[in-house]
């Protein structure tokens, strides 16, 4: 995955916008005082209280909208924004945050139709020209699988007009080109855009962070375990980790036709049909990091541990920074009770991405299973709570800090 920071869309809240009695003003800036802490459910109750007292305004609905989206009410969401869009057409936060809610829902037309709307605007953030080129990309995805390559380039040439700079469209045109363009046949390896995670700020929904993820399935978040009774626990074993190895680089674009018939099957949840084809690609180039990763997450969803941590070992060793394939890894050495390599590969993980808080708290839970490294688990406990500090267990980990000092 390759995070990427964006700025937001901001709309300014005036506090006069009902103009008109002090108890719905009131109530609307309760509920603007309730979302700056952080209390979204109550901030929402107020605003409703102030819409339902006096004539709302487009502000107010789309902040409502993000209130009940951070509350995790994502219909109720999309109604307050589809709301603000009826009092005013033109208000662009309301527009691009139901674009960027239904971007995240996987409604990549209609996101699309209201990105491209916003953009005509002028002194729009670059930002949702990114948000338009994700949601192409998954529909030229979609429209190349049905082999309308077409209409594929179509969208993908309407991602490039959006963001110049994504090195998906470009990796995705050069795909359907060699599809289309005799005499260099070619495997379509369109990019598969992960959907984003929104996480709304005032008056917009947040930065979403666009995931690239050339393989099956995504890094799966790592188990969180209870908070442990700090006891040492004994009988842990070790994994035999495969020999490191320098893997001869084959032909890969025969290794992906192989491959992409596998990912069709995979997505289909046809798993005994997918060995043989990844075998194949990886047969045809021993480097190819992706093969490696599906195979093993197969095996895994076939019950075959001890096969996907061979093939999970083999993808680093193509691919030492693929992180998907570290965290997975990580997950099924700690199912498997291997847990002080697990604990090396979340290390690892957070080398590359401190900010992983699901690993953090992962780490420190294990970490406080055994005396001696109480210290770590304090450690990666005060991590997480910086990184969430109003996690639903904040209270919990915070008690068993102090207790542990």
């Amino acid at each position: 995955m390759i995070p990427t920071r964006r700025k937001l869309l901001v709309a300014a809240l005036a506090v006069s916008v009902w103009g008109c009695s002090r108890s719905p003003e009131q109530n609307f800036q309760q509920g603007v005082a309730y979302y700056q802490q952080g209390k979204f459910a109550k901030a929402a109750d107020c605003l409703e209280l102030a819409i339902a007292k006096a004539p709302p305004t487009p502000q107010a609905l789309t902040l409502l909208g993000v209130c009940r989206l951070k509350d995790g009410k994502t219909d109720g969401a999309t109604r307050s924004f589809g709301e603000a869009l009826k009092l005013d057409p033109n208000y662009i936060p309301a527009r691009y945050n139901l674009a960027l809610l239904q971007l995240e829902h996987g409604q990549f037309e209609s996101a699309a139709n209201l990105l491209k709307q916003v953009l005509q605007k002028p002194g729009v953030s670059a930002d949702a020209g990114v948000y338009l080129a994700v949601a192409c990309n998954n529909l030229a995805v979609t429209a190349a699988r049905q082999r309308d390559y077409k209409r594929a380039e179509q969208y993908l040439q309407t991602a490039l007009a959006a963001d110049p700079k994504s090195a998906e469209t470009a990796r995705n045109i050069a795909a359907v080109k060699a599809r289309t363009e005799p005499p260099k046949p070619a495997p379509v390896t369109l990019t598969v855009v992960a959907t984003i995670n929104v996480s709304p700020k005032p008056v917009t929904v947040a930065t979403p962070t666009p995931t690239q993820i050339v393989q099956v399935v995504k890094a799966t978040p790592p188990p969180t375990p209870k908070l442990p009774t700090p006891l040492p626990q004994p009988g842990i074993k070790r994994r035999a980790a495969l020999a490191p190895h320098t893997l001869a680089v084959g032909n890969r674009n025969k290794a992906l036709i192989h491959f992409n018939e596998a990912v069709i099957l995979q997505q289909q949840g046809r798993l005994t049909n997918v060995v043989e084809l990844y075998q194949k690609a990886i047969t045809t180039d021993p480097s190819f990091a992706p093969a490696y990763y599906n195979l093993a997450n197969a095996y895994r969803d076939l019950r075959h541990p001890d096969r996907a941590l061979d093939n999970y070992e083999l993808a680093l060793m193509a691919d030492p920074k693929f992180g998907d394939a570290r965290l997975n890894y990580a997950i099924l050495l700690q199912q498997q009770n291997c847990v002080a390599d697990a604990l090396d590969q979340y290390e690892r993980v957070l080398q590359d991405n401190p900010a992983n808080a699901a690993v953090h708290v992962t780490i420190a839970g294990l970490y406080a299973i055994d005396r001696n490294t109480l210290d770590k688990a304090r450690g990666h406990y005060e991590a997480y709570l910086k990184l969430v500090p109003n996690a639903p267990r904040a209270t919990d980990i915070r008690r068993w800090i102090d207790q542990n000092r």
